[in-house]
């Protein structure tokens, strides 16, 4: 079974963060939720 990673551009990141319930972090073409 494989696993698909979606990568993102720095611009969609920014984009999808500006209206985001909850704050992530940007790190190498992933969206990683930041926890506390």
């Amino acid at each position: 079974m494989q696993t698909t990673i979606t990568r993102y551009s720095a611009q969609e990141y920014l984009e999808r963060e500006a209206t985001a319930e909850f704050r992530s972090e940007y790190r190498d073409g992933e969206i990683v939720p930041m926890t506390g």
